[in-house]
């Protein structure tokens, strides 16, 4: 038995339709008449505030002083804290971006719905497929790991393209 990547049919156009319209059968993606631009803030909003949820916890994580204020042990980290919320980051940016397109985002699987509907879309001429399978943390001169402006792609013709 060959095991089969997970996301594979993400680069697979024809295969990327059938799940999207099986995600339309069971109302997991709804498109709609005109542009919730109330619901694109809001979703920006939300992304912006994981962001800065995963940078204090980052910054929890590696700084004693703070620890120390907080009266946390030394070898206390939140780095699963950090995954997670980066993940949310770019959940609800990508559900503002499909709202652009007039696409929301429901449950059931409302996760799996996002992704790939967000992996059919367009944007400024790059196919977001191509970016999830080369997405990657930009470690910057300051030798900071974590800064969220700093995220970046490598398209397949490997130029940097920001993101955020």
């Amino acid at each position: 038995m060959v095991y089969q990547p997970k996301y594979d049919y993400l680069s697979n156009e024809e295969e990327l339709k059938r799940i999207v319209e099986e995600h339309q059968k069971i109302g997991s993606i709804i498109t709609i008449k005109e542009i919730d631009y109330p619901n694109i803030t809001l979703n920006f909003s939300k992304a912006e505030n994981e962001l800065k949820h995963a940078e204090a916890a980052f910054k929890i994580s590696f700084n004693d002083s703070i620890k120390k204020e907080l009266e946390l042990l030394e070898t206390d980290t939140f780095y699963s804290g950090v995954i997670s919320h980066a993940y949310y980051a770019i959940f609800f940016a990508a559900k503002a971006l499909l709202i652009k397109e007039k696409v929301i985002t429901k449950s059931p699987n409302i996760h799996k719905a996002t992704l790939d509907a967000f992996s059919c879309k367009k944007f400024r001429g790059v196919k977001p497929r191509h970016l999830w399978r080369n997405f990657c943390i930009h470690k910057n001169d300051n030798d900071r790991f974590w800064e969220p402006e700093m995220i970046v792609s490598y398209h397949a013709c490997g130029e940097k393209q920001r993101l955020f």
